[in-house]
């Protein structure tokens, strides 16, 4: 479950889409209608484009992040073993 701030209703942004609460703010039945395309154009109506242009592409910084961190948890892992070991030997 995402942790969302509450919606700003004095300036109408919804930060998640709740049918219920937004239907219940508005006045309207509970339906969400998702359009791509509105035949014939309504010019109350104005379709947002559905794409992924707005997500950041940072697969690159996260696999140097968690590979850096694998190293750093295999290096001490393995100092520890080390200390382990030499000190049930003294």
């Amino acid at each position: 479950m995402a942790i969302l701030p509450p919606p700003d209703r004095k300036k109408n942004i919804w930060f998640a889409r709740d049918v219920e609460a937004m239907a219940k703010e508005l006045g309207t039945l509970p339906i969400l209608i998702v359009a791509s395309k509105v035949s014939p154009s309504e010019k109350a109506v104005s379709p947002l484009p559905i794409d992924s242009s707005g997500i950041p592409n940072d697969h690159l910084q996260y696999a140097i992040t968690w590979f850096s961190l694998a190293a750093v948890w295999i290096t001490m892992s393995a100092v520890f073993l080390r200390r382990t070991r030499t000190r049930k030997k003294a």
